[in-house]
């Protein structure tokens, strides 16, 4: 099993969704997120910060770096978002052909200890 560490999953995440245009509404669904779902006020987090929570919540429940973006526990649910399941759907689809690029498509993010 091959395995990133949580700084190398950060970085690609970012420059996927800074290369797709995607950062600031992405960061912004987090933010929605979590004040609905969970009363949790990010207000004021860069999106280094959110990323970076994106992939430590995730992490409580898997570690394959192709579902670190997309899996509602550590992001949102995409059918509650203004852009729809469908929406979300293509741009899962544009990461896991971004990671297959990269032949990133099979790692695991390393939980540190």
């Amino acid at each position: 099993m091959s395995m990133i560490d949580i700084t190398d999953a950060y970085r690609l995440l970012y420059k996927f969704l800074k290369e797709e245009g995607l950062l600031q509404t992405y960061c912004a669904r987090v933010q929605e997120n979590r004040l609905h779902n969970f009363n949790f006020n990010m207000k004021g987090w860069n999106a280094k910060k959110i990323l970076q929570d994106v992939i430590f919540q995730y992490l409580r429940h898997e570690n394959s770096l192709a579902g670190c973006c997309a899996r509602h526990n550590s992001a949102f649910t995409w059918a509650a978002t203004k852009e729809g399941h469908d929406y979300w759907n293509k741009v899962y689809e544009k990461w896991e052909h971004f990671l297959r690029s990269k032949n990133l498509e099979k790692e695991f993010i390393k939980r540190e200890i």
